[in-house]
């Protein structure tokens, strides 16, 4: 029914003016047609539309309705899982939006999924280039390596994601060893994490003690150069 496009029209509108309730309905809507194969196409519809991600993104920031943001971060990671949606959810905004939502919901359960889809984008050169220009991504992401309260999967998620980050940036390196990353990896190496947390975490030390090793009074480090 709504691969008509006078219903899914109708949906936009529903999602664009309703009330919050109304909007965290739809958005629990969305994510079940994105995880369905019998809607795959119209997910396919739904990541071409500006509008329709414009406004999920925009519920990511929404500090008051924290109901509002989760179902919205839950209906982006589903919809991301679609490898063809993924570029067009990252010119809509959705790794700014998946950073502010981590910063003031990091212990909400949808947490882990958004930065599993934070990972997943940044497979991509756009959202590698739009992550390293975000001003709080570093910080947010440190500070979940070892404090992710759903599961282990989420510290692997915000390992790999400062990883892929700290190979192509030497500011965000430098960024990520003054905000407390070394302190972080070491506290999560000594923990019960998964073998595929430590191996990230071993892998991005050795990254950054080849940075320190270029620079062994690391004053770079704190002067920002």
């Amino acid at each position: 029914m709504l691969e008509k496009d006078i219903f899914l029209a109708s949906l936009l509108v529903l999602l664009d003016q309703g009330n919050m309730k109304i909007k965290t309905s739809l958005c629990h809507l969305l994510e079940a047609i994105a995880k369905s194969l019998v809607t795959r196409e119209l997910c396919l519809i739904i990541g071409k539309s500006r509008r329709f991600l414009q406004v999920v993104v925009s519920l990511l920031h929404n500090e008051s309705e924290s109901r509002a943001a989760e179902a919205a971060a839950r209906a982006i990671s589903s919809i991301s899982l679609l490898e063809a949606n993924r570029g067009n959810v990252i010119k809509e905004g959705v790794i700014d939006g998946l950073i502010t939502y981590l910063s003031l919901n990091s212990a909400q359960k949808s947490a882990c999924l958004a930065l599993a889809t934070l990972e997943l984008l940044l497979g991509l050169e756009a959202g590698k280039q739009v992550v390293i220009k975000n001003p709080n991504a570093v910080q947010v992401l440190v500070k979940l390596v070892f404090r992710v309260s759903c599961n282990q999967e989420g510290s692997e998620n915000a390992i790999g994601s400062l990883l892929i980050m700290c190979c192509n940036s030497a500011r965000v390196r430098i960024e990520a060893v003054n905000a407390g990353l070394l302190t972080q990896l070491l506290l999560l190496l000594q923990s019960q994490c998964s073998s595929r947390a430590k191996t990230k975490a071993r892998a991005l030390l050795k990254l950054l003690r080849s940075m320190w090793a270029e620079d062994p009074e690391g004053g770079n480090f704190h002067n920002g150069m």
